[in-house]
This record gives C-alpha cells, structure tokens and sequence, in this order.
C-alpha cells in the first residue's frame, strides 16, 4: 500500500535558525501557499519573492513573513523563510491545519490562548515600539484588565472597555504597516522621494522618462508608524509610442497600470507634482476620509520658490535639496492620518492594555453599546481567549 507524503516537509533541522526551508508537495498546501502570497507559484528552475500575508480575517496584522519561493521537480516548491520556531510552525499550520513535516498529516492543535497569541506576534513586529505592546499582553496584561471590567460597576465597565476599544484602535498600526504609495507625472521627483523616506538609496534617480516602470517597495518607519513605501512609474502619454511599435512604452504602459492598481489598494497616497510660483501642494485632500486617502505635496520647490523652506508653503518640499524637511513633512501627514488619539498621550506606557487584534477590538466594541456593557457577553469573550 502506498503512503502519500504529507504535505509540508521540513527540509532544515528543527530548532532556532537563519533560515529554514520547507518542502511543499502538490495538492491544498500549494494552493494555500499562493493564495498567502498573492501570486501564482513558480514552475520548476525559477523563483518568486514575496510575503506570506496571513488569511483574510485574522486578527494577527502583520504579514507572517518574507519567503522566497523556489520551483522544484515534480512539482514541488521550496519556501525559504527565517528559521524562528514560531514563524516555521505558523508557516506550517497556515498551509496545511499543522502538518508536522514529518510525515504525520494534519495536527490537532488547540487554540492558542490570547498571551501566547501577543509572545508568537513579537518577533514578526514591524517597530520596537509594538514589540513592547505585544511582549506586554503576552505577560497577561490584558487578560486582567478584561477582568477588572468584569467585576467593575456597569458604568465603570463601560469606561474600561471603551478605552480599550479606542486604545487598539489607534494602536493597531503599530503592528500592521499602513502602505503609502507615491504617484505623479514622470520627473516629478518621486524616486527621489522615496529614497528619502526609505532612508537609503532603492530607487533609480535620473532625468530620462520612464526609468521607473514598476511599482517598488520597501518597509520604513516614518516617526513611530512603520509603513510600506511604494515608488511607481510616472504618469505621462505613450499612446504615440505604442502605436510606432515601441515595444519600450508597453513596458512602461504596464508599469503605469500597475501604479494605479497600487494607488486603490493604498491607505495613503501621496500625489506628487512639481511646486512653482502658481502651483504648491494643498496638503489633505478634502477626501481624506476614504480609503485611500490621498494628499497632494509640491516636489522640486528649491528650483522655483528658492531654498528657504519657510516660503515653500503648506504641502510643498524638494526633497533633494532638504531631505528633512521633506520626511518631516510626509511622517505628519502620516501620523495625522494613523493616529486619531490625542496628541498628548503617549502612544505606549509600560504594562498598558491594548487589544492588538482587529477582531478582539470588535468584538469589545460590540459588547458596548448604547452607553451600556453586557456582563455576561463580556464573560464569555474573555473565557474565549
């Protein structure tokens, strides 16, 4: 009789690691695999690179890794992830429900329970600053916070868990990077930009049209908030081009149809367009409130309204001529945009309660309402995590 291979092999030896790599056989764990990585997998002698997002719905924000994927014989794909025990069993357990690689097929596992829930999330943090939520709840600081309302007075209950609810809200983006997309004409000064945000050189900075042609990313921190930076090709006609055959500008046709893909998938874009004496940015666009917010800044402003940055005007910057007035300017309009709580508060005080998932917090939020807490829904919610 023949026995089928499980799913996921484990290819390293078990234990803390650089680097594990993880065998995945055709079948649900491959198609799991693609779907966490947003793309179809690689064929046999080629590769892919990408994050491994976690499934739709999950509380956890962050991704749960970068991995590189490498296409094998026999249809088996290779994934190279860091070699953290908790990163490779999470990786495990999303593909195929806790295959061991070991040849013990689909793994029963409790759920995890919400401290041990924070401790796995911390080494997958985007900042220090939401490690030290994370490591926080992971000490049960949450836990007796819920249970403080519980025995609290119903108006007092009420307080608590509206205070969670806004606490998490805000602080949320610590753990899960908001991405801003950097969109405009061609030489509007976006690759220079994003450099300066990106605090190191990623992107080709030249005066030729057309040199960026894809949507590029990278992870920063602007202030305490880590985002997703993403350069995209610049805007400009290529209908002439096309229709000679130039094969050049369907390339970079492409590219400009993958900026716009990029801007509706962003929370923030930053449109840019050269600032002159007629024309500066206008900061927040009146529409700030949708998804995506979009803000309008003047680039290049050294060239036309003179060095002083002080006569640049609201939303203008040249980041080439002053790179920290131009972070600067970008990290408010961000942290505007991220952090609806009080400028006054800190944004994190040693051992402070903070719901850290999206579907705790709504569920907190829906155990108030109209002024009132039920206990007993509270209850509950708290036996279950």
């Amino acid at each position: 009789m023949s026995v089928a291979p499980p799913a996921v092999v484990r290819l390293t030896p078990a234990g803390i690691g650089g680097v594990a790599v993880l065998a995945v056989h055709p079948g649900a764990a491959q198609a799991e695999l693609a779907r966490l990585l947003g793309r179809a997998l690689p064929g046999a002698g080629s590769i892919a690179y990408g994050m491994l997002e976690r499934p739709a719905g999950e509380v956890e924000a962050a991704p749960i890794d970068e991995v590189l994927v490498v296409g094998r014989r026999h249809g088996i794909v290779e994934v190279h992830l860091h070699g953290s025990p908790a990163v490779v069993e999470e990786v495990v357990e999303a593909l195929c429900g806790g295959d061991d690689g070991g040849g013990g097929g689909r793994a029963a596992h409790a759920r995890r329970t919400l401290e041990e829930r924070a401790a796995i999330a911390v080494p997958q943090a985007p900042t220090d600053l939401g490690a030290r939520v994370l490591l926080d709840q992971s000490r049960g600081v949450l836990r007796a916070e819920l249970e403080a309302a519980l025995e609290a007075a119903p108006v007092e209950r009420v307080r608590i868990l509206a205070a969670l609810v806004a606490r998490g809200r805000r602080l949320v983006r610590l753990l899960r990077p908001a991405t801003v997309v950097l969109v405009g004409p061609v030489n509007a000064g976006k690759s220079t930009l994003f450099n300066v945000l990106a605090g190191e050189e990623v992107a080709a900075v030249t005066d030729v049209p057309g040199t960026t042609r894809d949507a590029l990313g990278v992870r920063a921190r602007l202030g305490p908030w880590p985002v997703i930076l993403v350069d995209t090709a610049g805007e400009r006609a290529l209908e002439p081009a096309i229709a000679a055959g130039d094969r050049a500008a369907d390339v970079e046709r492409a590219g400009q149809e993958l900026a716009l893909a990029a801007a509706e998938r962003a929370d923030i874009v930053l449109a840019l367009s050269p600032a002159g004496p007629d024309l500066t940015g206008d900061g927040p666009s009146p529409e700030r409130s949708a998804a995506p917010a979009v803000h309008h800044l003047g680039t290049q402003a050294a060239r036309t309204l003179g060095p002083d940055p002080g006569r640049w005007g609201a939303g203008t910057l040249s980041a080439l001529e002053s790179p920290d007035h131009a972070r600067a300017l970008v990290a408010d309009l961000v942290a505007a945009q991220l952090d609806p709580g009080p400028r006054d508060e800190a944004l994190w005080s040693p051992d402070r309660a903070v719901p850290f998932e999206v579907e705790l917090i709504d569920a907190l939020q829906e155990v108030v309402r109209d002024g009132e807490a039920d206990r007993s829904a509270l209850a509950s919610l708290v036996d279950a995590l």
